[in-house]
This record gives C-alpha cells, structure tokens and sequence, in this order.
C-alpha cells in the first residue's frame, strides 16, 4: 500500500485482495465475523462488454484471526449490477435492480439455494445510479438509497386524503402514499402485493412484512446515518446533504408545501496527488478541484480514532482518487460542515495510482474506517463518453482486480471483528453499551428480528445505567421493536441530560399517549425543552396528542420559532380537529397583532383543506394587510399569499371574505385600489410598485384595465424584477387578452423575457394558439423562440396546434430529434477551431443560460456546468448537441396537467409526498401542491432540447466550449444588444 497516503499519524492496513474478492463495491459483516462482498465485475456493459451479467457475492473468511481474510466462498454468481448488501436473518439482502431480495444458503455449501424476491420494478439505468445501500435505522427499519430512480408517470385521479396518518395503500392498489392512483411503473411489494410511487425519494421497508414506505429526498450512491438518527446522502457533485425532515410526519397534513427537506451545506474542493487521469479527463490543480463522483458519504462512528473525529463525515472522491473528510458542527436542526484544520490542503486519504476506485466507505465493527476499492481506470459508464471513446478506451481496465483496506490511528489497533451469533440474548443487550455504530445496530437489529423477549431486562438496564448517550437511546429503540417499551421507560428518558436521548424518547412515545394522559402532559412540555431537536420532535408528536394543551403548544411553537424545519413539522400536525383551536390560539380576539408572513400561507392551505372556512376567515383577518406598522409593499406581498392559496384551492376572494367579517372585508377591496394607483405612480418606490404588480386583475371589473396596466411593465426601460413579475401575474389571470398583452413588447424584449413570455403562453391551449398565429403571421418570428419552446410547440398535445407549429417552423414531424449523430458529424469541425471564452460568454447568455448556471450568470436549473470543465471538447460538443443521448433521470422533462387545464413543462426539482417544485424552461419555480394535479407525464426526453444549434454556428460553439472549459466565470450577465433582429424568418 506504498501508493496510499493517509493523513498523518494514521496507517493503511490491506485486509483483502484479488484473487480473494475482485470489483467490490459494497460490503457487511455477518453476525459470524464474516465479511460479505458486493462484486460488480459485470460493469460497465457485461462482463463481456455485451450485457452479459457478472455479479457476484462473495463471503471472505479470516481463520487465524490476524485481520486479513484469507478465504473466500462464492456465494451468489449471475447477477446483473448488484450494489448493495445487509446480513440478514440467515442470509442477506441484495440491492440488484429491478429487485431487492433475500438470498439464504438453506443446506451449508456455502451458497444461495433460497432466493425471494421482496420487491420489484426499480429502474435499471446507469449501473452507478441504481437502488443501493441498506442500512439499519434506529427506528428498526431497513433504508435505502434510490439512486437516480425515477419511474412513475400518474394520474391522481381524487385530492388527498385529509386522514390524519398514513395507514398504507389497499392491497394490491397501484397508490403513491397520499392515496393518489399511479399510472405506469412503480414499485412491486411482493409480500402485500401493493404499489408504491418513491420517484425523487428514498425509501425504508420491513423484510419480514414487506411493507414499503418512500422518504425524504434521494440519494445517488448511499445514504447513513450518524447515532442520533440524522440522515445524510450525496451526489456526484455534492459530498454531503442533511434530510432536515421526515417525509412520513410531513405527508399528515397534505395541504402545506414544506421546505426542501435537503439541506446542503458548503462544497469544499478536493486535492488529488494525480495529473490528468479517467478515461473522461481530470486534471490535478493548485487551487483543487471540484467534486465529480462522490459518493457513499458516512458520519464516522466509534471512539477509536479519538475526539477529534467525534463529529467527522467522509466521502469517496474516486474519480480524484481519493477519501475526503470533514467535521460537522450543529447549526438549528441541521449542520454546517468544513474542513480539520490540519487537512486544509490534503486529504484524509490519496493515491498516487490512477486506478485507486474508492466507492464505499465504513465505520467497521472494530472500529476502523473500511474502503471498497473496485481498482477500474475509468469510472464513467460509456453512455456519457463522446461516441467511439470506447473503441478506444478499454473500459473494464481493471476488472479482475480489487481490493479492501482499513484506515486506523498508528497508535492504537483496531478491537478484533465480533462474533454475535454465538451470543444469547442478555448478551446481545450487553452490546448496546457498545462504542462502536455497527455494532450497536446489529445487536438491536438481531435482537428485533428474532423477537428475543429474553433480552428486555438487559435492555431496560442499559437504557438506565449506560455512560453513553448513544446507548440508553438505542436501547429504547430496541425496547420498541420488541413492542417492550413502556411509560416508565420514557418518563425517564425526558429527564435524560442529554437532548439526543430526550428526543427520541419523545418520539417513541407516539405509541403510548392514548393510554397515558400524564405521558401526553410531558410531550406537551416537552415542546419547551431548550433543545431545538427536542422541540422538533415535539412538534412532530403532538399531532397525536388529543386536547387544547397540544392544540395551545402547537401554537406556541409556531408562533416563537422563526426555524423553518421546525414550523413545519408543527404544521405537519395540524388535523382537522385540532386547526381550528390552533387559529384561535394564534389569532386571539380583541388581538391587533397580525400573523407572521411565513404562517399565512400555510395555516390559510390548511384550514381551506379541511373545510375549515371560518378558520380561513379569521387568518385572512390576521394577516396585517390593514395594518399601518407594515410598508405597503408588505401588506401587498401579504394580500398577494392569500390570493395565491385562493387560487390553489380553486376558490374566489369574496367565498373567504364573507368568513373574514366586513372589516378585513373593506381592507381588501382597498387595498386592492391601491395598488392600481402605486403601480400608476411614477412617485412610487420601486419595491413597492413591484409588489403591486402581484394584486393587479382581481378586483371585479377592473381587470381589463388591469391587463392594460401590467402590459406597460414588459417595456423594455422597466427594471427585468418588475418585467418578470408582470408576465407572472398575467399568466395567473384568465382573461383572453392576456395573449396578446404577453406578446405586446416582444420585439422589445430579450432572449430570456423571450422565454419566460413563451413558458407562460404555453400554459393554455388558447394562448398557445395566439403563440402559433403570431408565428404564422411574422409577428414571433421563427429564429426568436428558443429552443426548449420550439419543442414544445412542435410536440405540443393538441394534435391540431403541433401540426400548425410544423407548417410554421416549416419543420416534418421529427425535426425536433433528427440525425443526431448527422448533426454531430456536421459539427465535428468545431473540434479544430480555436474558441474565445470571453466570446462564449455571450453563446452561452444566448443559449444556455436559461436552464444553466456558470458563477452568477444563467439559472441553476440543469446540472452544474462548473463540474464539466474538465471535461473533454469532444464530450461537450456531445452533451450540446445530443442531450438525449445519456440523461440521467432528475433532468427528465415533465407535463404537469393541472385541475384548471393549465399545462407546465420542466423538470422536478423537489419532491414530497405533499408536492413537487417544477422548474420551468425559463427558471421559474413552480410549487405545486398534489391536490392541484390532475396529470404527470414524463417524457423520457431531457428538458434540455435538441436544436441548440440553429441558433449557434460552428465558431459560436467553439467558445461556448472554451468558456465552459476555461473555469473562469462571470459575475454577471453580459451587456446584450436588445431588438429584433433583421433576418427573414
């Protein structure tokens, strides 16, 4: 291990090697010591480039107990990209898309003869990118990653249900968790027989029941956990995210939006000891390089490496050959993250070898850092190499080898590997008291699987007596999976000093409150304890405690937090029972204090979800929109929620006004006068006439004239805010006339206003076909719609106006796609030009900017481009022309239909099982509540379009690519000429 450098004072230890284990990319120990090996030796295309499967599962043996295996049993061969794996039971479980399944060795030969598949349908795209993972939870269990797994295409056919939990769809329904019916793939529950939809999630299921439930967020290549249950995953350009929130509290209450449940946090750079290396180029820079193939992110877990390392994370880097690491620190109810001071410039762990492959990363059981090195040159599947790299790059350099190593302090060894099987009950307890992560899990796991009731006292003991946090809590999760827990149990846990084991006392709890008012009196005060993770679990719980006490502290909790995690898992447990006191509670009578902002919108969701109405009314009276202590922009960005949320509900201002009492009732028609007279006003402050812009057109008989006013803001002297706002609020109206108030400055306009215009005019049929007249006409003319607009006019789902969209682009049917390699051929002369980046800067402002991000200039819809300067010419002439060639499902286009017939196309950006945030080809985020879809078609195209290249030349390319490549960006946007241009359409 000569080529492997770690930080200083620690040592790299080789436990495994071909021929012993070769390509491995996931491992477990077995409760017998064992170490369990996930081989992909079949990666990338077969293990004879055809698609011939090559996986295997090996079982590596150390029989003289000096730390390094020396014996290995082949224990499953034929599998097609297997990627993740958990001892279970007698035998493992194996993440092999499509399947999750258990595979045991019923007569002892060593190998699988029982094999039963528990869950079916996951996607079987890049083998980088599929289900993967497999760890315990505390809440007993078993998560997993998704990937980039993104099947579903759904026809919610009802709104949710406002039932306060979810029990689970009816068996052998095709249900997403909301209750909405799904059309098309979605995950096969073998044991149930159900469906369930986890696009753009990760998911947790129980083997035994076979039950299966999606979680927040989604992983691309693993997700773990630290010992207080705090999840965390990544992708290739992002090392590390927290999921702030649980996707199960928050699908309660299905009429709030709630924020991102990821949170990231600041990116570091990586410092490899190599020049360029992998087959798609990277070169080695002073300054460091950016993050293209993290994964496997982990919190470090055991004591062995000393303090230090308490709050530690690592990630593989192995396209940098490399393991990086960084120290968490709390901040709210999530983390921020940086670098040990002493590995400001270097890493935890590099290599000088090129094939060095790290790609999983864990804290083993004796306490050292274990890495999977798969040992491959090239770690990027040939469906995003440039056409015939690989006729010459050998993609399988490396297949047949591998290797695993172990990172431990020179100081101190690591404890020999355990062996649990041999153990009885009371001494699987007796592991809880463990320092060491994996070992604490798998002696709850085995003891909950086995249903050893035996091992209750030992547990009750280390819940009470263990000097570790860590221990007294995950003995009470054990308790629970035995259905062992009791009151006395949690009553003591609430008085535990530490704030880790008294949440999660708190959230064991939710099982016991209907049988215990004293046990709910102490949740209720729990929503005071000084510890923000306490208070958010209590906000959690409370949605099951019955009575004005929870109603009054749930209240309390969104009132005097300005946290927005924590609101909304307050929020999460409003029901409908307990909304109506909650409002009261926030909006007392005789009270002239107005609700927070950030409340207005969702408890108005709520209460109009419910068929609260008289809830409603009472938030419309609250929201300060007549009060003199606000500016004026504010209570216009007040009055401007409400009628956002009126508008997602289907709902009219004056069916809510009546329910506000005739005060609140004068205050809105007023202030809606207002703001006709400030967006009048060349007096008025910009921020302020901006803000009107967002009332204008409600206000009964006055919408033409409204029309008329906002149509002045698409001027091309007006600021580009008030320009965006004006084309927003226009295409929130319904009016017939707002067609051609959009199209009243196009010549006016630019490129990007262009696009927003466009994105919004193809919401309605109708406006879409003024879009088609206006080209037909010579008003749009041909070369001035972008291209992702062009596309969708010319696929557009009215047959009549896709087939007049062709006659006026004087396009066949195809043209959208055409001869892709044709084109690339046509442009390989590009390859030859010398680019100019600063030039690019304006191709790219042109072309790309409306979906891509480079410093400060464009819009971080796509994928970040800073990653691809590394990138090869070839590769990105490729990207740019052919889009559709290799996209990875997140940047799949989507038709969101919804209940109004509007229609918006972009890309799902976030989802939950309450909404999804769709970002639109102009950059517009768009949150849409699932209540409001009537539809959800994926295209399985890109939304990046094909054609970008009718509007560029060869030479326009050429410094596109040189931009994108030079890493030096800009911090704004170039100075474009506006107008229209001469050319004949």
């Amino acid at each position: 291990v000569s080529d492997l450098r770690p930080r200083p004072g620690f040592v790299v230890e080789l436990v495994a090697k071909e021929p012993l284990v070769t390509d491995p990319v996931a491992f477990d120990w077995g409760s017998d010591g064992r170490l369990w090996v996930v081989e992909m030796q079949d990666y990338p295309l077969g293990i004879d480039n055809r698609g011939a499967p090559g996986g295997r599962v090996r079982v590596l043996s150390d029989s003289d107990g000096d730390g390094r295996y020396d014996h290995a049993t082949l224990f499953l061969d034929g599998l097609q990209f297997p990627n993740g794996i958990l001892t279970w039971g007698r035998g493992v479980l194996v993440t092999c898309a499509p399947e999750i399944f258990y595979a045991e060795d019923t007569d002892g030969d060593g190998q699988a003869d029982r094999r039963e598949v528990l869950f079916s349908g996951f996607g079987e795209v890049n083998p980088q990118h599929r289900i993967n993972g497999l760890r315990w939870g505390l809440d007993n269990w078993v998560y997993c990653a998704n990937g980039d797994f993104a099947p579903a295409r759904r026809r919610p056919d009802a709104a949710a249900s406002p039932e306060n939990s979810y029990k689970g769809p009816s068996p052998g329904a095709t249900r997403d968790v909301q209750g909405l019916a799904l059309s098309g793939a979605a995950i096969l529950c073998h044991k149930t027989g159900d469906r369930v939809d986890i696009r753009n999630r990760d998911f947790r299921f129980r083997p035994e029941s076979g039950e299966l439930d999606p979680q927040s967020g989604q992983s691309q290549y693993g997700r773990n956990r630290d010992a207080w249950g705090n999840w965390f995953a990544c992708n290739h350009s992002t090392p590390i995210w927290h999921y702030a929130l649980a996707d199960h509290y928050l699908r309660r209450n299905p009429h709030v939006v709630p924020p991102n449940p990821r949170v990231e946090m600041a990116r570091s750079v990586t410092f490899s000891l190599n020049g360029p290396g992998r087959g798609s180029g990277s070169r080695r820079r002073p300054e460091g390089n950016p993050f293209t193939s993290a994964c496997s992110v982990m919190i470090y877990r055991d004591d062995l490496f000393g303090e230090n390392f308490a709050t530690s994370w690592f990630v593989c880097e192995p396209v940098h050959n490399l393991i990086h690491r960084e120290v968490l620190s709390p901040q709210g109810v999530t983390f921020t993250t940086q670098r040990a001071g002493d590995e400001a410039t270097i890493e935890f762990l590099a290599s000088s070898d090129p094939l060095f492959t790290p790609v999983m990363a864990r804290t083993g059981p004796d306490g050292a850092l274990w890495v999977a090195d798969m040992y491959r040159r090239v770690l990027e599947h040939p469906h995003w190499l440039p056409r015939g790299w690989e006729e010459r790059v050998d993609v399988r350099e490396g297949s047949g080898k591998g290797r695993i190593y172990r990172v431990f302090p020179a100081h101190r060894r690591p404890r020999a590997v355990p062996r649990l099987d041999v153990l009885d009950a009371a001494l699987l307890a007796r592991q809880l008291d463990s320092p060491n992560g994996w070992l604490r899990d798998k002696a709850q796991q085995l003891i909950v699987a086995r249903r050893l009731l035996e091992a209750v006292p030992g547990l009750g003991r280390v819940a009470k007596n263990s000097r570790r946090a860590e221990s007294r809590m995950q003995a009470l999760c054990a308790l629970d999976g035995l259905d062992a827990l009791h009151a006395n149990h949690i009553e003591r846990a609430l008085d535990d000093e530490h704030a880790g084991v008294r949440r999660h006392a708190v959230r064991l709890s939710a099982g016991l409150l209907a049988d215990s008012s004293q046990l709910a009196r102490r949740i209720v005060e729990s929503a005071k304890d000084e510890h923000l993770d306490v208070r958010l679990q209590a906000a959690y719980t409370l949605g099951g405690v019955k009575g004005d006490e929870a109603a009054g502290a749930l209240a309390k909790l969104l009132h005097s937090n300005d946290d927005e995690y924590l609101r909304a898992a307050a929020l999460s447990s409003l029901r409908p029972d307990t909304v109506v006191k909650v409002i009261e509670e926030l909006t007392p009578s005789g009270g002239a204090q107005a609700l927070p902002a950030a409340l207005v919108a969702p408890l108005l969701g709520t209460a109009l979800g419910f068929r609260a109405l008289s809830a409603a009314g009472r938030v419309v009276a609250f929201t300060g929109i007549a009060s003199a202590e606000f500016p004026l922009a504010d209570r216009f960005a007040r009055l401007a929620t409400v009628l956002a949320v009126l508008d997602e509900h289907r709902l009219e201002l004056n069916e809510v006004l009546d329910y506000a009492g005739p005060p609140a009732k004068a205050s809105v028609v007023q202030l809606l006068r207002v703001a006709r007279r400030s967006a009048n006003s060349k007096d008025a402050i910009l921020a302020e006439r901006v803000a009107a812009l967002r009332l204008l057109g409600r206000e009964p008989g006055e919408e033409h004239e409204d029309i008329a006013l906002l149509s002045t803001y698409l001027a091309s002297h007006r600021s580009t805010e008030a320009q965006s706002v004006a084309v927003a609020t226009l295409g929130n109206l319904k009016a017939p006339t707002v067609a051609d108030a959009l199209l009243s400055h196009w010549t006016q306009s630019s490129p990007s206003r262009r696009s927003h215009v466009l994105d919004v005019l193809l919401q309605r049929s109708r406006w879409t076909e003024t879009v088609v007249t206006a080209i037909e006409e010579g008003r749009v003319l041909t070369h001035e719609v972008d291209a992702a607009s062009r596309q969708r006019l010319l696929q557009y789902p009215a047959a009549r106006l896709a087939k007049r969209a062709r006659v006026a682009f004087d396009s066949d049917e195809s043209e959208s796609g055409g001869d892709r390699a044709g084109v690339i051929e046509k442009y390989r002369a590009t390859l030859d030009l010398s680019g100019n980046p600063v030039r690019g800067v304006e191709a790219f402002s042109k072309t790309c900017a409306a979906c891509h991000r480079l410093g400060e200039l464009g819009t971080g819809v796509g994928p970040d481009l800073s990653a691809l300067r590394d990138k090869s010419s070839e590769y990105l002439l490729t990207a740019i022309l052919d889009p559709n060639r290799a996209v990875e499902p997140r940047y799949l286009g989507y038709t969101a239909v919804l209940k109004d017939g509007t229609l918006l196309f972009g890309m799902i950006a976030e989802e939950t099982s309450n909404s999804i945030v769709l970002v639109t080809s102009s950059g517009e985020r768009r949150v849409i509540l699932r209540s409001r879809l009537e539809e959800l078609h994926g295209s399985e195209r890109s939304v990046m379009p094909e054609g970008l290249e009718r509007g560029l030349d060869t030479q326009a390319i050429a410094d596109l690519i040189a931009f994108v490549r030079s890493g030096v960006y800009p911090k704004g946007p170039p100075q474009v000429e506006r107008g229209r241009a001469k050319e004949k359409r």
